[in-house]
């Protein structure tokens, strides 16, 4: 059986690539936190994220760096949340309510 560190490597490892992968590899991030990617039915944990700008950004979820750095993050699980480039990024369960514990990340 996987763990959610599992889930959430799969998430950034075979997730990531085929949503982005797809044409349009950005994804315009606002200042509420907001889910980015999940697993659908298959894997329990999403992704959010939440701009630190004061503005909605754009975000080219295929970029190599920001990748290698949410594959760092994934090994750490649900949880606590990471900044990457004016982006607050934290992995969730995706059973829960998610406005219950995420009014901001």
């Amino acid at each position: 059986m996987a763990t959610l560190v599992d889930e959430c490597k799969a998430l950034i490892s075979d997730y990531l690539p085929t949503v982005f992968g797809q044409g349009d590899s950005d994804c315009l991030v606002e200042v509420q936190p907001r889910k980015l990617l999940d697993g659908y039915s298959d894997i329990p944990v999403a992704l959010w994220g939440q701009s630190l700008t004061g503005e909605t950004i754009q975000v080219n979820m295929l970029n190599p760096a920001l990748r290698r750095f949410l594959g760092r993050f994934a090994s750490r699980g649900i949880g606590g949340a990471e900044e990457y480039d004016n982006v607050r990024y934290r992995f969730v369960n995706s059973t829960a309510d998610p406005t219950e514990s995420i009014s901001s990340l």
